[in-house]
């Protein structure tokens, strides 16, 4: 089963940033963004909920400050991705070279990235779990070097898709960190937005689905619908 949040992916970034020899078809349906009666109005409570969230997750991933202490699930959880995003540098393999330096790296990078989902079985193949753990790392290392990670958000998502793909302990809720940082800026078109809101929802939603069915926490279930308004409204 190919992956259908992939193939969006790839359909933005080719003919958005990078020219490669193959191009993916999107198959992202689009939500409907608007109500009727016009965009969705947050309470004064969901704008707190809204600014607390944005707090955490608006930092930088490698030098923001994780002296919090939340009761609520959601924000513990995202906490916890960006305390483990902070690790990085302690985890950084050696497969992250220093040839990472220049632009045509995100190409191949992302080359790589699409050629590694595109060889999966299903869904949640888990068979090249160490090769996206590695993609991811050096992704980071690219960043931090190339100016081309700064012409397109759709890199990011890439990144958060390795990070959850990796099923790396040492990077525990950093996709869904990425996710919500892509949902919550402004800098982002809707497209890419409602394809993060998408991925993030999915992620939690199996995350907390077993044997006894949905056990998704509340604070969980407040947060994805606070983000989905400010997605789709």
């Amino acid at each position: 089963m190919r992956n259908d949040h992939s193939k969006t992916v790839a359909a933005f970034f080719f003919f958005g940033l990078i020219a490669i020899s193959f191009a993916i078809p999107s198959t992202l349906s689009q939500p409907e963004s608007k109500s009727q009666d016009g965009p969705l109005k947050l309470t004064k409570l969901e704008k707190h909920d809204l600014k607390r969230l944005k707090k955490l997750v608006n930092q930088d991933c490698l030098t923001g400050s994780t002296k919090y202490d939340y009761s609520n699930e959601a924000l513990r959880d995202l906490s916890q991705g960006l305390r483990n995003c902070q690790d990085l540098k302690r985890y950084m393999p050696p497969t992250s070279r220093e040839e990472l330096n220049s632009d045509k790296d995100i190409a191949k990078l992302t080359s790589k990235y699409f050629n590694l989902v595109h060889s999966l079985e299903y869904e949640v193949d888990t068979t090249f779990h160490l090769d996206f753990t590695y993609l991811f790392y050096d992704f980071i290392v690219a960043k931090q070097r190339s100016s081309a990670y700064e012409d397109t958000n759709v890199l990011q998502y890439i990144v958060a898709d390795c990070a959850l793909r990796s099923h790396s302990g040492t990077l525990y809720m950093v996709g869904p960190l990425f996710l919500t940082q892509l949902i919550l800026s402004d800098d982002v078109g809707e497209d890419v937005k409602a394809m993060a809101f998408e991925r993030l929802e999915e992620t939690i939603a199996f995350r907390f689905t077993g044997s006894s069915g949905d056990n998704t926490p509340e604070a969980w279930s407040e947060t994805l619908n606070l983000l989905s308004k400010k997605v789709f409204s």
